[in-house]
């Protein structure tokens, strides 16, 4: 299936550069916001999910042109689910638009994706605003996320008892290997545009399925959300993704992660990587070791212990 870069254009309804329809005010920040992102160019030259332009202002009683599906996920502050519009399946994150989710910021986060192409970054369709409900459609639709996928996933494909698991989770040891070339791919790029993602952990790791050349499943990373910052916070990034690797390595290597989780707390409540660094690099050491008894015909695809120390080096300490 094709991503969705242009959609089926319908008659123009308007074509000034900036003109905004509706009840929109161009003089509130807002308005002033769309117009500053280009987010109401006209829609004739726009990606057109809804006929109406890229970003849309719907009335309350209007009907939104997507189908709902299932919910994906959801937060403090936004839901997460699958609709189809024009036959095609998306994403739909929506957010309750009140004092610290505030339109214009909403807005910012929209013309961020909207500079992003490319293969492990999520594609923005379009955005639109209904009553107190801003809602950005994201292609493609994830099989769930990172978090999900370590925790129904064991070694060689089965369960630790022997089972055949139905999840759709479940891949060979050189998969989970592959997505961390996903995953350094990416956050590069996302550097390379002068943006940090600053929020890095395995629930906002997108695990996706599709179908490549002979019919054999492909699953990739999707990065959802991305937010503007300083040079400096690349550095804060490279921390979090290193210890989202040290989860990757954990079952690969035949580890539990719930083992990881108690082992950095120790005697403590707290499991964060921040405040037990040294109990970090002790379970890498463990994790170095387990990779030195693996196989070595290729058949688990595990990273070479040349990475270790770079791994060790990611999580040296905590960069603000």
């Amino acid at each position: 299936m094709p991503t969705p870069d242009v959609f089926p254009t319908a008659t123009p309804g308007y074509s000034a550069p900036h003109h905004t329809p509706g009840r929109l005010d161009p003089t509130s920040k807002y308005g002033q916001a769309l117009i500053k992102e280009h987010a109401l160019v006209a829609k004739e030259v726009e990606a057109n999910w809804s006929g109406r332009g890229q970003h849309v202002e719907f009335q309350t009683n209007d009907i939104v042109p997507v189908e709902v599906g299932r919910a994906i996920g959801h937060s403090s502050t936004a839901l997460v689910e699958s609709v189809l519009c024009r036959r095609i399946r998306l994403a739909r994150k929506s957010v309750r638009v009140h004092r610290r989710a505030k339109l214009e910021d909403l807005v910012k986060e929209v013309a961020y994706l909207n500079r992003l192409r490319h293969p492990h970054v999520v594609q923005l369709v379009g955005s639109y605003l209904q009553g107190t409900t801003f809602a950005i459609l994201l292609y493609p639709v994830a099989t769930g996320d990172l978090t999900k996928f370590l925790s129904e996933w064991r070694p060689s494909g089965t369960w630790y008892d022997g089972r055949k698991p139905s999840s759709p989770f479940v891949l060979a040891e050189r998969n989970l290997s592959q997505f961390i070339v996903c995953l350094v791919h990416a956050i590069s790029y996302l550097h390379e545009q002068g943006i940090r993602h600053m929020d890095i952990k395995p629930s906002n790791m997108l695990v996706h399925e599709r179908r490549e050349l002979g019919e054999q499943p492909f699953r990739g990373f999707y990065l959802p959300e991305v937010a503007a910052g300083e040079a400096r916070g690349r550095a804060s990034d490279m921390f979090s993704l290193g210890c989202v690797f040290t989860q990757m390595l954990t079952p690969l290597v035949g580890m539990s992660l719930v083992g990881y989780d108690d082992f950095r707390a120790g005697a403590s409540d707290d499991d964060s990587f921040q405040a037990n660094l040294p109990r970090v690099d002790q379970w890498i050491q463990q994790v170095a070791r387990g990779i030195k008894s693996m196989p070595a015909d290729g058949a688990y695809a595990v990273p070479p212990l040349d990475f270790i120390g770079l791994l060790q080096s990611m999580v040296k300490r905590v960069c603000t």
